[in-house]
């Protein structure tokens, strides 16, 4: 997710295609320990992509700038990514952790999964966390719509890439082209509220891409 950048907007937020979201953060302990370079750790992941690639179950891949690594993978049940990353050998290493999460896409398209790495290109993205409370849980189906619309308006810039939501109302992430003056997400209503937390963060693609339509 070369990263083709013109896609087609759907301004009305609607579920489409399921995904499984897998977030891989260093272990800084285990690191200090390890006697493997950051940078050997890196080509080990990259030649684990292509191979995920090649087998059509990795879907897009990308690093973040604090070393954390994004995978996205082409099915909706984590214990089929369970199984897939087990033999990953990076999280053999223990080197990281790994959370995965369902997600459901709304809004953008991913091509399909191929061999082919991408030309790194630096996105931004949002990685929201909702947060759930008694003072606020009675609140929370109304600031949720304002949320969404706050999400059109951002949409209809034509920036935004990829979005979608995480299962049992855990959050969600948007993937935006360029930089994000980080007032258009900090003036979302539930944001405002506390009861999204959003993490906006960029994004360098290395596998997948972004296509003009669903295929």
């Amino acid at each position: 997710m070369a990263i083709m950048l013109s896609i087609v907007v759907q301004v009305s937020l609607m579920a489409q295609d399921k995904s499984i979201f897998a977030m891989f953060s260093p272990d800084t302990a285990s690191f200090n320990r390890a006697t493997m370079s950051f940078d050997s750790v890196q080509k080990v992941h990259e030649a684990y992509q292509a191979e995920l690639s090649r087998n059509g179950q990795l879907l897009l891949s990308g690093y973040l700038k604090d070393q954390r690594q994004l995978y996205l993978l082409n099915t909706h049940s984590v214990a089929q990514a369970e199984t897939w990353l087990s033999t990953n050998p990076v999280l053999k290493t223990r080197l990281y952790h790994v959370e995965l999460l369902p997600l459901t896409q709304r809004t953008g398209h991913l091509c399909p999964p191929n061999d082919t790495s991408s030309p790194a290109e630096e996105l931004t993205i949002i990685h929201y966390t909702t947060h759930i409370a008694k003072f606020n849980i009675q609140d929370a189906p109304e600031l949720f719509r304002k949320h969404d619309d706050h999400l059109d308006q951002i949409i209809k810039t034509g920036n935004v890439l990829w979005e979608g939501l995480f299962d049992n109302d855990d959050g969600g992430i948007m993937i935006m082209k360029g930089k994000l003056l980080n007032n258009v997400i900090l003036s979302d209503p539930a944001v405002v509220n506390g009861i999204i937390e959003p993490e906006i963060i960029t994004l360098q693609i290395t596998r997948g891409a972004f296509c003009t339509s669903q295929n």
